[in-house]
């Protein structure tokens, strides 16, 4: 076994540049992480499936918000809904 050593990711939420994810914050849960971006077609087709699973409440759902430099993340997921407990971004 290797132990820690100690450095720790943190990354600024979508929406709220004061808060932050880091995979601490789902210590001891298990958890999907799901790589998206709004300019992501492939990511836009599979989005209805990614509400149903959370939907169900089987699994939280975090949504790595990557390249957006548009900054398009927020008002997307306002139209189509949100199945992540937090959307870090890149």
């Amino acid at each position: 076994m290797s132990q820690s050593s100690g450095v720790s990711l943190s990354l600024p939420l979508v929406g709220d540049a004061n808060a932050s994810f880091s995979p601490a914050d789902m210590k001891g849960k298990v958890w999907m992480l799901n790589i998206w971006a709004p300019w992501c077609v492939s990511c836009r087709q599979e989005h209805p499936v990614l509400m149903q699973i959370a939907k169900s409440g089987r699994i939280p759902i975090v949504g790595l918000n990557w390249k957006d430099q548009d900054r398009e993340a927020s008002s997307l997921l306002a139209r189509t809904g949100s199945p992540y407990v937090a959307v870090p971004e890149d």
